[in-house]
């Protein structure tokens, strides 16, 4: 993008949008960061709150895809910036 607006834009729209995504397609509970810090139904609770009273969580899964995400946007973030940017 352009400017800086879109791409604010873009991360809230999928902040604020995640829980309407995993609605319409389970499986992006096991990709998105939402289930991280809140529950979703059918599961027990959110993972960071089960960790913390020093239960299992539900599944590793979203914090696996998360640690993964991490770095491959900020590979690609970083990349656009020096194509762009310098």
């Amino acid at each position: 993008f352009r400017s800086g607006g879109a791409v604010i834009g873009l991360a809230l729209a999928l902040v604020f949008g995640q829980q309407y995504l995993v609605g319409l397609i389970p499986i992006l509970k096991y990709v998105l960061p939402w289930t991280i810090a809140i529950a979703l139904p059918p599961e027990e609770g959110a993972i960071v709150p089960s960790i913390l009273t020093g239960q299992p969580p539900w599944s590793w899964i979203p914090l696996l895809a998360v640690a993964l995400q991490i770095p491959i946007f900020l590979w690609i973030a970083v990349a656009r910036f020096r194509r762009e940017e310098f």
